[in-house]
């Protein structure tokens, strides 16, 4: 039933549908992979021609087995989509999976084991249209925005990007990134993969990088005032898309307005490079002046644009008792560990 692709065979699919995510491309599963974790490719020919695919991950869960994690996804007409979950679920479950972990496109799924599950991915990101020429582009930002970045200028801050391997910068760049990124999370008390993630992340896609936008590349962008670095992000391309992947900061030179130093630099070679949309990520759901997302919010709004939004994620359930009694572990160990990081 379900076929096989090669992998520029299956990033092609993956690009054909809109809404399309790195996260569903083949070299995003060969890292996860080379990253300890298990991956799966499911793909259907439709009834149009077109493949129905799926790219699954697999999580361990400490007394239930496992489950399916199928990130911005599956990708599936909107009429095959409930056959195409069909197909998949039934595999997963003969496997032994609790539940299959989904993000659709467009579409809510429908049925009685689907239940809706808190986010993995946002739901509402903001994307920076840069269909426009650059200095179009500057004028549609915020007054602010532009301002804050003149006042970088002025500071003397200057950004690195690194695109290659064998770079010599490399390795003090990627060091200064995992340390801002640690800054950044201890200030906002939010967990971090290990520097390792990180380091072998960017250093698989450099050297992994193919010729055209069919696959995966990564660009390291670093802002130093002298030698002293003041914020960094990590920008992903895949397709006509550039990805705010990671980015982190240092509070106590926030005056210097790094980040936006940043962000003006990226979306200038992205637009440079014929990408046509810089995809800055999460933003808030709802215009409530108490969500802690509406500063960030802000921030990226600031840089012009439209927000993108979709359905949620969804658990397919395969077995409820089982579910259900995980559900529950899962909010007693979440607000044991709130605790301890309150403390």
């Amino acid at each position: 039933m379900f076929s096989s692709l090669q992998p520029h065979e299956w990033n092609a699919v993956v690009l054909s549908y809109p809404q399309y995510s790195f996260l569903q491309s083949y070299e995003w599963g060969e890292f996860q992979k080379k990253y300890g974790r298990k991956v799966e490719r499911y793909c259907i020919r439709q009834d149009n021609g077109r493949y129905a695919i799926a790219q699954v991950l697999s999580h361990p869960l400490s007394f239930f087995g496992w489950y399916g994690y199928c990130p911005r996804g599956p990708l599936a007409e909107e009429g095959q989509n409930t056959l195409f979950l069909a197909s998949l679920s039934a595999e997963l479950r003969k496997q032994g999976a609790l539940f299959l972990r989904i993000e659709p496109r467009v579409c809510v799924p429908a049925g009685k084991s689907i239940v809706q599950a808190a986010p993995v991915q946002p739901a509402d990101v903001w994307i920076v249209d840069l269909s426009h020429p650059f200095d179009v582009l500057q004028s549609l930002m915020h007054p602010k925005t532009r301002y804050n970045y003149r006042i970088a200028q002025k500071k003397g801050v200057v950004v690195q990007m690194i695109s290659a391997p064998n770079d010599n910068n490399l390795e003090k760049a990627v060091t200064d990134f995992a340390g801002l990124l640690a800054r950044t999370a201890g200030r906002h008390q939010f967990r971090l993969h290990t520097e390792d993630y990180y380091r072998q992340m960017i250093t698989f896609f450099m050297q992994n990088r193919g010729e055209s936008k069919t696959s995966i590349s990564v660009r390291l962008y670093t802002a130093y005032q002298g030698a002293t670095p003041l914020a960094a992000i990590l920008v992903l391309y895949f397709g006509d898309t550039a990805t705010f992947l990671h980015g982190g900061s240092d509070y106590r030179f926030r005056h210097l307005m790094a980040p936006y130093a940043l962000h003006l630099r990226a979306i200038q070679d992205a637009a440079e490079f014929g990408f046509t949309a810089y995809d800055m990520g999460g933003i808030a759901h709802s215009d409530d002046p108490h969500d802690p997302w509406q500063g960030i919010t802000r921030f990226k709004k600031g840089f012009s644009g439209y927000s993108l939004h979709y359905p949620g994620t969804f658990d397919i359930v395969f077995n409820s008792f089982h579910y259900m009694a995980y559900t529950k572990l899962r909010q007693i160990r979440s607000r044991l560990r709130s605790s301890m990081d309150r403390t």
